[in-house]
């Protein structure tokens, strides 16, 4: 029996994403068991991705700065504003 292959870097983005229908899945979660380097690298990457999104969400309870609410008190751009002017 022939070993499986790693996976590419495409396709652990489409499985970290879950961006695959059931066959495609068994079928990297085969080849994922017969490199356990890849699966411990998924492993990292799904912790890492959880800490950063526990970190992301306690910011949403930070209030804006100052100078950002400044910027929504201006006035909105519509149709008509000039590019130079939605720079300013």
């Amino acid at each position: 029996m022939s070993a499986l292959p790693p996976l590419t870097e495409g396709e652990l983005g489409l499985y970290l994403d879950d961006d695959l229908d059931a066959g495609q899945r068994a079928a990297l979660d085969r080849r994922l068991d017969a490199n356990p380097d890849q699966r411990d690298k998924v492993e990292r990457i799904r912790a890492a991705e959880a800490e950063l999104l526990v970190c992301l969400d306690a910011m949403l309870d930070d209030p804006v700065p100052d100078h950002l609410m400044a910027l929504l008190d201006d006035e909105p751009f519509n149709d008509e504003t000039t590019e130079a002017e939605r720079h300013l």
